[in-house]
């Protein structure tokens, strides 16, 4: 039986869960928006991936460029090739993939409805999850506590900042996945939902609803 997800949605529910996290709305939404300005460049004589691989990797780069969040420590992490954003005191980290259609999206009526990154991914975020899994019955306990156990396990939660485009609109969430299964998330632990962006026309392109997106999870073992 899967656990209930936490869903925060609304301007102010969103804020302040994302104050918790030590980030502002205005945070993702530039991050996110740099990425939709270069996947705007590309045009059909581009390899087919390549929009939604610069989508990716643009609105990874907009967080870790971000002046506010790097003069407070944050700083960008790619251990075994798993692209991440690790907070200053290095407890959480935030990763960029495209989610499904269902991504930004929320009906008290059908909660069993959930999002999913759109593609099946490696082992490097099936090690996250399970260390989400592992680590989302302490999220409630004292903060000093948590760092402290989790600098001697040297492990960190990951946080998923999944975008679906879908015409001129944008869908994003900052969600906590708790469990894997079949190469993709299975399940939620909390899903931080931003209301829907308006992003300029894409000019011959494909949005996410088409295709693989070409974004890499690199399967790499520890030896």
């Amino acid at each position: 039986m899967l656990a209930v997800t936490k869903i925060t949605i609304g301007e102010i529910g969103v804020r302040r869960e994302l104050d918790l996290l030590g980030l502002l709305m205005e945070d993702l939404i530039e991050a996110i928006v740099f990425g939709e300005t270069h996947r705007g460049f590309c045009t059909d004589d581009d390899p087919l991936t390549f929009s939604g691989t610069t989508a990716w990797a643009r609105t990874l780069r907009g967080l870790r460029q971000n002046k506010r969040l790097l003069a407070k420590g944050w700083e960008r992490d790619r251990v075994d090739n798993f692209e991440t954003f690790a907070s200053p005191d290095k407890t959480f980290q935030i990763c960029v993939t495209t989610g499904d259609k269902e991504t930004g999206k929320y009906d008290p009526a059908q909660p069993f409805i959930k999002p999913k990154p759109k593609n099946p991914k490696g082992i490097m975020l099936q090690r996250a999850v399970t260390t989400n899994a592992w680590l989302f019955p302490e999220m409630g306990a004292d903060a000093e506590v948590r760092r402290k156990r989790l600098e001697a396990i040297q492990k960190r939660a990951t946080w998923i900042l999944l975008i679906h485009r879908k015409g001129d609109l944008l869908y994003a969430e900052l969600s906590l996945p708790s469990a894997f299964e079949a190469k993709n998330v299975k399940d939620w632990g909390h899903r931080i939902i931003l209301d829907p962006l308006d992003v300029e026309p894409l000019s011959g392109i494909k949005d996410d609803s088409d295709d693989d997106t070409g974004e890499m999870d690199i399967p790499v073992e520890r030896i």
